[in-house]
């Protein structure tokens, strides 16, 4: 009698695999007045999100990366470019 070996298939697959996993080092958000939103964008991941006022940017940013990874929130490493377009000029600031 031969004996029964398992069979690959039998085991469930993950759900977790097309998931991707936090970086090691920061995620660049970019967050752009437009019509009085701040709009957010990650352009590693494709996510975009809205924050109401620039004091929100910051834990909006944590949020939407937390949602993308599935990670725990403040737990993504990050960056955030700030571009204001003003009469005649363009202001980039990072924090």
């Amino acid at each position: 009698m031969r004996p029964t070996i398992p069979h690959r298939l039998d085991r469930r697959p993950s759900s977790r695999i097309d998931t991707p996993t936090p970086a090691v080092y920061p995620y660049e958000v970019t967050a752009l007045l437009e019509r009085g939103w701040w709009v957010l964008h990650v352009a590693d991941l494709d996510v975009r999100g809205v924050a109401a006022t620039l004091a929100e940017v910051r834990s909006a940013a944590e949020l939407l990366l937390a949602r993308a990874l599935d990670a725990p929130v403040g737990s993504v490493p990050m960056t955030i470019s700030v571009v204001r377009f003003t009469r005649g000029s363009l202001i980039r600031s990072r924090w």
